[in-house]
């Protein structure tokens, strides 16, 4: 348990990972642990009565409205680099695809209008029919591949700059193009269950954290109030409820 806390600190103080990084690492040794003491291996298990929390965190994304700029500036900037970076970004922003992925992918990865795609972080196997926005932001390959991005830090870097030219002020990476895929997908009503295989997630409920209701969406659905017929309502009689 000494070393548990030691090394807690260490991650935290040295090598400055934030609080949920420090847990998930702490999990990994949790479950080598928990193994050996089932296989005999360690009489006791150190992990015994400590509690790994998550902090509650934000995913950024883009809305509508933000998504609509970029195409703009996509359309109208001169600038070779923000139209080689903002091209394959928003395409991620329209299929939830990683950075990896969408700079691997071909013409053999599309069939019948449907991304068939082994993803590089996980080696699942995807399949995302392809919406009209995405279509659009196809062009013809060059040696076997949609986009010529450069490297991720100098991706993010170009996104930086065509962020501020949008008048965008959120902090903008390329990830945020699958956090932006995902938070949209469920308030336009895709089922969470759909969303996840499209995500190639193994677990739904790493898909949970993308299930923000965005302001559109709760004025839309407040609006039911204001449709709703009473003359027929009849009152809860379980005045604890």
């Amino acid at each position: 348990m000494d070393f548990i806390g030691e090394y807690e600190k260490y991650m935290l103080c040295k090598l400055n990972n934030k609080p949920n990084t420090v847990s998930k690492t702490l999990r990994k040794i949790k479950t080598v642990l928990r193994n050996a003491c089932v296989r005999g291996k360690m009489a006791h298990d150190p992990f015994q009565g400590i509690r790994l929390l998550n902090e509650h965190t934000t995913r950024e994304y883009l809305n509508w409205e933000e998504l609509d700029r970029l195409e703009q500036l996509l359309d109208r900037t001169q600038r070779s680099m923000i139209k080689k970076v903002l091209r394959p970004f928003l395409f991620a922003c329209y299929t939830g695809l990683r950075f990896q992925d969408v700079a691997q992918l071909g013409p053999q990865h599309i069939h019948e209008g449907m991304i068939i795609l082994n993803l590089h972080k996980t080696r699942e196997t995807v399949r995302i029919p392809l919406n009209k926005k995405a279509i659009s932001l196809l062009h013809d390959p060059y040696n076997g591949r949609f986009f010529l991005l450069p490297c991720n830090g100098k991706t993010n870097l170009v996104l930086k700059h065509a962020m501020k030219q949008a008048g965008i002020t959120k902090k903008v990476t390329f990830h945020v193009s699958r956090h932006t895929f995902a938070t949209l997908s469920l308030n336009l009503g895709i089922p969470m269950e759909v969303v996840s295989r499209l995500l190639g997630h193994n677990d739904i409920q790493t898909t949970q954290i993308y299930a923000k209701v965005m302001d559109t969406t709760r004025v839309e659905m407040m609006k039911k109030w204001n449709e709703a017929r009473f003359e027929n309502f009849v009152p809860c009689l379980n005045p604890g409820y």
